[in-house]
Formats: C-alpha cells, structure tokens, sequence
C-alpha cells in the first residue's frame, strides 16, 4: 500500500522528471572524458583540491583551455 500523499507523489514525480530533463540536457551539451591514473596519483590529487577547495571539473577544463591556447596555431 502506497502511504505518501497526493503532494509527495507529485513531489516525487517532479523530481524524476527534472533529473531527466537535466540528464537530457547536459548529455547534449556536454562530452564526458574519462582518464585512467595510477591509485596513489588519484589520491593525491584529491587531497589537494579539497584542501584547495577546488572542483575536478574545473581544473581540468582550466587545463584544456591552457593546451588549447598554448598549441593554437597563429
């Protein structure tokens, strides 16, 4: 027997619907890279940016605008 009310279950749905509009949108505005690094590398790196506060995400795309720039032909 369900027990959740009208407004949770259309709370519920709402939430559903807007993981997969968000789904839908970033898979069309974005492209996933996944890199393999060793275990002790991986570790490292995370320790540094939560003690930097930094974002995974936002070093690396700092990084392929910086190798972008650097290899730009002129």
């Amino acid at each position: 027997m369900n027990n959740t009310t009208p407004s949770e279950a259309t709370t519920q749905k709402k939430r559903h619907t807007s993981t997969v509009v968000q789904r839908r949108y970033m898979d069309k505005t974005y492209t996933r890279l996944y890199v393999d690094v060793q275990k002790q590398l991986a570790a490292t790196f995370k320790e540094r940016t939560a003690e930097r506060g930094d974002t995974t995400a936002e070093i690396f795309r700092n990084a392929i605008k910086a190798y972008l720039a650097e290899t730009a032909e002129n």
